[in-house]
């Protein structure tokens, strides 16, 4: 008696997946999806809502005429890469790099971290802003983190002290907004939000 042979299928083994490097990040077709590589392992970034876009679009607009007037560096916002090592990059909402960090920004990307990074926060996003890219970005020496709920209308600003990050103040409608990074920067907390 003949014994039937296995069904075919198209399922293949699991295989844990090779690590990637920044380098195999950057070779990647854009296939118009927008990615981080968090300790070599590509993590997709969902679609902004239009309270996120609306958040960005005001801030950087502040922060880019204020550095601008006082001549202080250069305001970047997402998508562009930071790449903090070989196996870790993200795509901070906003970002600032100083006159003097200058030599980290590249045609392509910020080699380093940037001296101010902004992240808008979603409720889907905020365990890796609040722990795992604050932790990150503090050991790689980013001067001042910002974490902004748009749900909430309050922000919340760190600086850097001793390789972690301290809060500088919490502001909600009503305050005023001050950052040590942009020394001299200040305005009301909820026109990020207008």
């Amino acid at each position: 008696m003949a014994v039937a042979a296995p069904p075919q299928t198209n399922i293949q083994p699991t295989m844990k997946a090779q690590r990637l490097t920044y380098a195999d990040y950057r070779a990647m077709p854009d296939d118009g999806t927008r990615y981080e590589l968090v300790e070599g392992e590509l993590r997709i970034m969902p679609s902004p809502t239009t309270a996120h876009q609306n958040v960005l679009l005001n801030l950087a607009v502040k922060l880019k005429a204020f550095a601008k007037e006082k001549d202080l560096g250069r305001v970047f916002v997402a998508p562009l890469d930071v790449q903090l090592s070989d196996d870790l990059c993200y795509q901070p909402d906003v970002l600032f790099v100083a006159k003097e960090s200058k030599a980290k920004i590249t045609e392509v990307d910020i080699v380093g971290a940037p001296d101010l990074v902004v992240e808008i926060v979603s409720p889907s996003s905020r365990r890796i802003d609040r722990k795992e890219k604050m932790e990150n970005y503090a050991k790689h020496g980013a001067r001042e983190y910002w974490l902004i709920y748009p749900e909430t209308i309050f922000v919340e600003v760190f600086v850097l002290r001793d390789g972690k990050y301290e809060m500088l103040g919490r502001y909600g409608e009503g305050e005023t907004m001050r950052s040590e990074v942009l020394s001299g920067l200040e305005f009301l907390t909820e026109t990020v939000f207008e």
